[in-house]
């Protein structure tokens, strides 16, 4: 319709769940509303496009996709691999689409440019790795893998491993604290749980994002901890899902040939450090700078 709507703040905060890693204070309440206000705009918007296209006479000779970016704008949501940073909904109708099922099966971001591109009657090239999901011989994946590099100027390197029940995640820079200099500091769902964590308020849950430095691994049961609280990794009894993980983002990393893996070129690094400037405070800007 080419119109765009401003969120009408209709949750009310005192009615919304508090994820147990963050503390139940007024901001984070106000940011977990605010994002279930941007979730039904957006289902407006989107019944303005099926409404357009109604109205053009192309609704039924069109495959809708939709999905989404990420999770909240909070911290341990957008920009991280947790479960709640990479699992978005995937919603698809249309021509060939049985209507009223649901599938459980993992599906990777790169797998919808194939799957669109199937449908469109395009061939999927030989270098891209996506799955048609909707293929006669479609194979399910054994997992998914997620990955954390640079994010605007933060230099990170994370890559998490889903599969139906775990989630194993590979901290590769140990020495970095979880809550780096980023994009978000200085904005009150920021600042006030770290003057909370300082102030010695949060219990262990809540304060392991301020930890300085992180454990190399961590390994999740998404069935019986979907909030990702328990690192398994220690535990004799997740020996095996541990192995079997680690193996699957080893092939993985081997496979792809991961770029995380190799340092960003000095060419890159000055354009980060020309834009960010002293923003730019990882280590990895010494060369350039």
């Amino acid at each position: 319709s080419g119109k765009f709507r401003t969120a009408a703040a209709k949750t009310d905060p005192s009615t919304v769940e508090v994820m147990p890693y963050y503390p139940d204070i007024p901001i984070i309440r106000q940011e977990i509303a605010h994002h279930y206000d941007c979730v039904r705009q957006t289902d407006e918007e989107v019944g303005d496009v099926l409404k357009a296209l109604t109205e053009d006479g192309v609704l039924d000779n069109t495959v809708v996709f939709f999905w989404t970016d990420h999770g909240m704008r909070l911290y341990r949501h957008k920009q991280w691999v947790y479960d709640e940073g990479v699992r978005v909904p995937l919603v698809v109708a249309g021509p060939g689409v049985k209507r009223g099922t649901a599938r459980d099966d993992l599906v990777s971001g790169i797998d919808i440019t194939v799957s669109t591109l199937a449908v469109a009657g395009v061939e999927r090239p030989a270098w891209m790795e996506g799955r048609n999901i909707f293929a006669t011989d479609y194979t399910p994946r054994n997992y998914v893998v997620s990955a954390r590099d640079r994010c605007d100027y933060t230099i990170d390197r994370v890559r998490a491993v889903t599969t139906p029940r775990y989630q194993y995640i590979r901290n590769f820079l140990t020495d970095r604290a979880f809550m780096q200099p980023q994009y978000r500091d200085g904005r009150p769902y920021i600042e006030e749980p770290r003057r909370l964590f300082k102030e010695g308020k949060l219990n262990a849950a809540q304060a392991a994002v301020w930890s300085e430095t992180r454990t190399p691994e961590e390994l999740y049961d998404l069935q019986n901890d979907p909030h990702e609280i328990r690192n398994l990794v220690d535990d004799p009894a997740y020996a095996s899902e541990l192995k079997r993980h680690r193996e699957f983002l080893s092939d993985w990393i081997k496979n792809t040939d991961d770029k995380g893996q190799y340092p960003e070129s000095a060419t890159s690094l000055r354009g980060v450090l020309k834009r960010w400037g002293r923003k730019c405070v990882n280590p990895e800007y010494d060369t350039v700078r």
